[in-house]
C-alpha cells in the first residue's frame, strides 16, 4: 500500500518568503522527471518520495530500502520505479501499488548511474570501482 504524506505548511519549514514549496523530505540524493512529464521521484535518506507536477503534491513514499536511497529512475511508460540504495541493493517498483517487484544485490559498491531503456524492460546500471593501491609504482 502507498503511505500517503502531504506537503506542511512552508511557513513553519523556516523556507524563505519566495519559496513556492518544498519537495522531499530528509537528505536529498537525486530527482527525476517521468517522461510523460506528470510525476516526479526524489530519492532520499527517507526513501522515494512521489509528486504530481501539475499540483505540487506529493502522492506517495515508497519505502523498503534499509539505508539512504541514492538514485531513482522511472521506467518510459512510467509504471516501473527502479531505487538504488547505501544498503547495495536495486529495488524495483510498481508506480501504481508501491509494492516492491524485486530486489537486485549490487556487489561491494554503489551504483553511479541508474536508467531504464526505451523498452520498458531493460534496467542499465553503471558502477566505478576505486582502486586503491598503497605501492603507486605497480598501478
Amino acid at each position: 500500500m502507498l503511505h500517503s504524506t502531504y506537503a506542511q505548511d512552508y511557513k513553519r519549514l523556516n523556507l524563505p518568503n519566495e519559496a513556492k514549496a518544498r519537495i522531499g523530505k530528509g537528505i536529498i540524493n537525486d530527482i527525476q522527471l517521468s517522461q510523460d512529464g506528470t510525476r516526479l521521484a526524489i530519492a532520499s535518506s527517507i526513501g522515494v518520495w512521489l509528486h504530481d507536477v501539475n499540483t505540487g503534491i506529493e502522492t506517495s513514499l515508497i519505502s523498503g530500502h534499509a539505508d539512504s536511497v541514492r538514485l531513482v529512475a522511472f521506467s518510459p511508460n512510467g509504471k516501473i520505479l527502479a531505487s538504488s540504495a547505501y544498503d547495495k541493493t536495486v529495488r524495483i517498483w510498481d508506480t501504481e501499488t508501491g509494492k516492491t517487484i524485486q530486489i537486485l544485490t549490487i556487489p561491494k559498491v554503489n551504483l553511479s548511474s541508474l536508467n531504464f531503456l526505451q523498452d520498458d524492460e531493460t534496467l542499465v546500471t553503471v558502477n566505478f570501482y576505486l582502486f586503491q593501491s598503497r605501492n603507486r609504482d605497480t598501478l
